[in-house]
């Protein structure tokens, strides 16, 4: 009889129990690395959170406390601009009261005549301050290429005989000045040369027992920079925090925007202004402005090609005329100008002319629009005047003429159009 060994059964299952222990410990462990890591992550997640409601209060505050100043700026500028107009309106208004009922004035008609032109001016000065104030960009007519250095010495030309032999029983100031070439900038040139003759103005004003006046410009780190410094009084530390406010002033007879316009104007040109003062040294202002770079020109469209675009301007009015080739030659146009049509016909011809502004003439104005035609058939014309100044019929908006730009000329609506029409986006 076969030898057949039986085996415990019980013996047979003790491994694999082993194994099935050993994976379910497994098993718990990577479920308690997952709940370890998920727990983890929560709380990172509830951290962050945090830290964003922290981060989100922090911009409402900052938020509240700017529209807070903004209320608080809108609201000077009303107080003060209040304030400051009461002195001509009063002035205007006693002199009409005046003469409306006393036929006989015992006041003197010279003095009148003076109050009334001092009202006069201090409306002006007000009204030119606030339309400074309320512009958001540059006209676009009124913007140019050019150097800085150069708009600083014309406004130290103006001033010079102020500089040298004083003003209103003042001290003379000596004045020495070193402007280095600078890059292009660009800007409204006379905008910001108001505002060196006003900052001028104002360190003369810091001297009145005379001083001396250094001016510079140099550039720096991209930038040109202006810097005027004087030796006068110091600005008290009190209220050197408040002296770009609007209408903050401790000068008689003054509004208090000077300084608050210059900076309005240095921004408006992506640019900055700062105040420096210590007891001792007298006080330093210093004028930041970008250094044009082509590429910003090239980055709009149809930039790139304004350089190959050439324009002819026949305009008799020379102030017209002028104005035209100026305007267009800033915004990097090629132009041409001719004061009558038989010289701009002859500059016509085979010079490859994209454009031609056209202005006013006697006579047949629809002979004048073939003629162009035949000799530049695809050129862009565009007249200056209303069609009945052309003695044209009503149909030769058909397509003969391209533009018809109205007097007196809205600049930056005609460059605008000008613009549409050269690079094809006209209707």
């Amino acid at each position: 009889m076969p030898n057949h060994r039986i085996l415990n059964p019980s013996k047979r299952t003790r491994p694999m129990q082993r194994k099935e222990s050993t994976r379910l410990e497994r098993t718990s462990e990577k479920v308690l690395q997952v709940n370890r890591s998920t727990v983890s992550m929560l709380a990172s997640i509830r951290k962050e959170n945090n830290e964003l409601r922290k981060a989100l209060a922090r911009k409402d505050a900052i938020l509240d406390s700017l529209c807070s100043h903004r209320d608080d700026l809108i609201a000077a500028i009303c107080s003060g601009l209040a304030r400051k107009l009461q002195i001509p309106v009063h002035a205007l208004t006693d002199y009409l009261s005046r003469s409306n009922t006393r036929s006989k004035s015992t006041r003197s008609p010279l003095k009148a005549e003076s109050a009334l032109v001092t009202a006069a001016h201090q409306l002006a000065s007000l009204t030119k301050s606030l339309e400074t104030l309320s512009k958001q960009q540059c006209e676009p007519s009124r913007v140019l290429l050019f150097d800085i250095g150069k708009i600083v010495q014309e406004a130290i030309t103006q001033m010079k005989e102020r500089l040298t032999s004083g003003s209103r029983g003042k001290a003379p100031i000596n004045l020495q000045y070193y402007l280095r070439q600078v890059s292009p900038v660009e800007g409204d040139p006379e905008e910001l040369k108001d505002v060196v003759i006003e900052l001028i103005s104002n360190a003369m004003e810091a001297m009145p027992q005379g001083g001396d006046l250094y001016i510079s410009a140099e550039e720096n780190a991209g930038y040109a920079c202006v810097y005027i410094q004087d030796s006068g009084s110091s600005i008290p530390a009190e209220i050197l925090p408040k002296i770009m406010d609007p209408f903050f002033t401790t000068k008689d007879g003054k509004n208090g925007l000077g300084l608050f316009m210059a900076r309005a104007v240095l921004l408006r040109h992506k640019g900055d202004l700062e105040l420096e003062s210590s007891q001792g040294r007298g006080t330093t202002i210093t004028l930041r402005m970008p250094l044009f770079k082509e590429e910003s020109r090239q980055g709009k469209p149809g930039a790139r090609k304004r350089k190959n675009t050439r324009i002819l301007v026949i305009e008799e009015d020379h102030m017209i005329r002028d104005l035209l080739f100026q305007v267009l030659s800033g915004k990097g146009y090629r132009v041409d100008a001719a004061e009558t049509f038989s010289e701009g016909f002859e500059k016509l011809k085979g010079k490859g002319f994209d454009m031609v502004i056209a202005g006013t003439v006697t006579g047949d104005g629809q002979a004048l629009i073939s003629k162009i035609r035949k000799a530049a058939p695809r050129v862009r014309l565009a007249l200056i005047g209303g069609l009945g100044d052309f003695n044209l019929s009503a149909g030769v908006s058909g397509g003969a003429v391209d533009l018809v730009i109205g007097k007196p000329i809205d600049m930056s609506w005609a460059l605008s159009r000008i613009s549409e029409l050269l690079s094809g986006r006209a209707k």
